[in-house]
C-alpha cells in the first residue's frame, strides 16, 4: 500500500494511505484498530570474506543485512468523497511523476 506522510499531524505525524473498499485488508479495518505497518528498505548478502575477523580465525559465516521500520498506531476510516479523491490523486501524482510519458 502507499503512504504519506503528514509530518505536521499528531505528535509523530500521520500515515495517510488509500485502499479500495473490496479490498480485504480494508473489509477487516475499523475504526480505532491498532495496525502494524512494516516498511522494508535496502537489503543485501554479507559474503564471510567482508568480516577482517575471517581472516584471523578462518570461520566462515555469512550474513544478511537489512532495513525495516515498524510503524504501530491506529486506523481512522475516512470514506467521504473529497477525501478519497484527493488521496488518491495526491498518490498517483507521487508515484507516476517520475514514469515515462507513452507516445512523446
Amino acid at each position: 500500500m502507499p503512504f504519506e506522510l503528514h509530518a505536521h499531524e499528531g505528535q509523530q505525524g500521520v500515515l495517510h494511505s488509500h485502499v479500495a473498499r473490496a479490498n480485504p485488508i480494508c473489509q477487516d479495518l475499523a475504526t480505532g484498530d491498532e495496525v502494524l505497518i512494516v516498511f522494508r528498505a535496502a537489503d543485501a548478502y554479507i559474503a564471510p570474506n567482508w568480516y577482517p575477523s575471517k581472516v584471523e580465525s578462518k570461520k566462515l559465516v555469512s550474513s544478511w543485512n537489512y532495513m525495516v521500520a515498524h510503524v504501530y498506531g491506529r486506523v481512522t476510516i475516512r470514506d467521504d468523497e473529497r477525501y478519497v479523491r484527493g488521496m488518491v490523486a495526491r498518490l498517483t501524482r507521487i508515484h507516476e511523476a517520475k514514469q515515462p510519458i507513452l507516445g512523446r
